[in-house]
């Protein structure tokens, strides 16, 4: 490969690098004191060397500089890293798109100022589940669940709650409820046509429904002005909806919504990578 295309992947690391550091500097973002924008790079490079098209072709030979490098920053302006697969990157048509995960989501709303946790859970059959309506919110009030209720499996609805401090350090929790009617309703959106992950993991992928629903109306409802950014990618980045199941199998990530907490290999990887240092954006390999 030429110099010239060396310099273009080194070039496009250090754009994202000096926009970011420029933000901070301005007050426009800020980072958890364990995150670092150049691990995060590093990391997303190695990921990119799997990630495919759907015909096959390496993304980083077909996707346009201008995407590669807004895809990156919207995973650095989030405070995101793709080796705890909380980001993985989609190729479409000659787009390259970060598309934010589950546990993205959750590490994501975690950097709020006042936030202590949030987390999702489905309500089965035979459960004792109630909420309030307090000041036009929704509080959950009591949930009780057996070993029963969940062996059985049906699921009647999913929940997701953010709990944080008001201003005055009252703890108070904002919660989304949704059945599983209005779930599986959000579920037809999705590009793919046999939505194998979704029959096969329903509690996971309810859970991951209703926690974006919650996390998207939360920070979208936020004052706070040094967010503007972050929110920005983040409402970018919320493609795991519409992402198709090919997508996600030629993306170079892992799919993030097994049970048992166990992670698949990646699929569909190269038997020989490509050199990302060595690759000239939006041109194809001559193999």
């Amino acid at each position: 490969m030429t110099e010239k295309a060396v310099v273009k992947v080194k070039d496009i690391q250090n754009e994202v690098l000096t926009k970011v550091k420029k933000m901070e500097e301005n007050r426009e973002i800020y980072f958890p004191k364990n995150y670092s924008p150049e691990n995060a790079l590093k990391s997303a490079f190695l990921v990119l060397q799997q990630t495919k098209d759907k015909a096959h072709r390496p993304a980083l030979s077909i996707c346009t500089r201008e995407s590669v490098a807004n895809a990156l920053l919207d995973m650095v302006v989030q405070g995101l890293s793709p080796s705890k697969n909380q980001v993985y990157f989609i190729v479409r048509g000659s787009e390259l798109c970060a598309d934010r995960s589950y546990f993205g989501t959750v590490a994501m709303v975690k950097r709020l100022k006042g936030v202590l946790d949030c987390f999702a859970q489905p309500v089965y059959k035979n459960d004792e589940f109630e909420f309030e309506i307090i000041e036009a919110r929704k509080v959950v009030t009591k949930h009780t669940q057996t070993l029963e209720s969940i062996e059985e499996g049906t699921i009647r609805a999913c929940y997701a709650t953010i709990l944080y401090k008001d201003a005055d350090g009252t703890v108070k929790e904002y919660s989304d409820i949704m059945t599983m009617r209005q779930v599986e309703k959000s579920w037809e959106k999705s590009k793919s046509t046999q939505k194998t992950v979704h029959k096969d993991y329903p509690s996971e992928m309810a859970r991951r429904t209703v926690l974006n629903r919650c996390c998207k109306m939360f920070i979208n409802s936020s004052d706070d002005e040094a967010l503007d950014m972050m929110i920005h990618s983040f409402n970018r980045t919320d493609g795991r909806e519409e992402t198709d199941e090919k997508d996600l199998a030629n993306s170079g990530d892992v799919i993030d919504v097994t049970e048992d907490g166990l992670y698949p290999d990646p699929v569909d990887t190269y038997d020989e990578v490509p050199d990302p240092e060595e690759i000239e954006f939006g041109k194809k390999n001559e193999s």
